[in-house]
């Protein structure tokens, strides 16, 4: 009984530092990060109904068009709070939050925080208040710049000007997802969409441009862009694939004549 008692004693007293440490974790992450509290009013109306796309749809390729973009970048989705994964800062914090992280059940549970969401981050393009947006969106541009590369797909077709479709810098794939279906709702049946990309993240920078994104960031693998295109319905032999840093990629590419041109992350090598 007695070796008993200790190890119930060594238990809790074990039990008691782990509930100190995490109570303490917390203080410490929320105390410095307490001057990011988001003072932002929710939005009155859902975020669906609030970003409106162009053209104001009312063909049936209209009508699906804007609930793709919509889909594409979560706004119809997205609820009157966004969650939102807390981003280490510092020094300290990444190995504080890989501390909790094994603490809170070796990645099966994760910190997120509620943020109001807003219609401008959703409408923005560039990704403009990427970080009220929800992380799981296949595209990190806003509808604007989905309803500028609409206008730039349709325009061609209507102009009957041959050539194919092109994004340097895919990520998961939303701004090709929405070219090639753009082709499929007006009926094209000529044009391929090319999809140019590392696969593998950002290559390392040289001239201090990057904002301060490492080597590797925003990658998304092939597999992962094939199965949202195949998630979407969308993937067939009509796409074409450029795997690699563009100054490697482009130049001797076999694409042939290219009138749409996306560029939507930095992928140069």
């Amino acid at each position: 009984m007695k070796y008993l008692d200790a190890i119930l004693k060594c238990l809790l007293a074990v039990g008691f530092l782990m509930f100190v440490t995490l109570a303490g974790l917390f203080i410490g992450l929320f105390w410095a990060h307490r001057h990011e509290i988001d003072p932002m009013h929710v939005s009155p109306v859902p975020i669906a109904v609030a970003v409106k796309t162009y053209p104001a749809p009312s063909s049936p390729e209209e009508l699906y068009l804007d609930l793709l973009k919509k889909t594409l970048t979560r706004a119809q989705t997205v609820g009157r709070y966004t969650r939102r994964v807390p981003r280490p800062e510092g020094p300290l914090e990444p190995h504080l939050y890989s501390l909790l992280s094994h603490l809170l059940g070796a990645g099966r549970y994760q910190m997120v925080e509620l943020v109001p969401s807003t219609p401008q981050g959703y409408l923005e393009a560039g990704g403009a208040k990427l970080e009220l947006r929800q992380d799981d969106a296949e595209t990190m541009v806003g509808t604007r710049q989905l309803d500028n590369i609409q206008f730039c797909i349709t325009d061609v077709l209507k102009q009957k000007i041959p050539g194919d479709v092109i994004e340097c810098g895919a990520w998961r794939g939303g701004a090709t997802i929405l070219m090639r279906a753009i082709l499929r709702a007006y009926g094209d049946t000529e044009k391929s969409v090319w999809v140019a990309d590392s696969f593998e993240g950002l290559p390392s920078t040289r001239f201090g441009l990057d904002f301060g994104l490492d080597k590797g960031a925003m990658a998304a693998s092939l597999e992962e862009v094939l199965e949202n295109f195949a998630r979407y319905g969308l993937l067939d032999e009509r796409f074409r694939f450029l795997k690699g840093y563009f100054n490697k990629t482009l130049p001797t590419s076999p694409q042939g004549s290219v009138k749409v041109l996306e560029v939507t992350q930095n992928n140069r090598g």
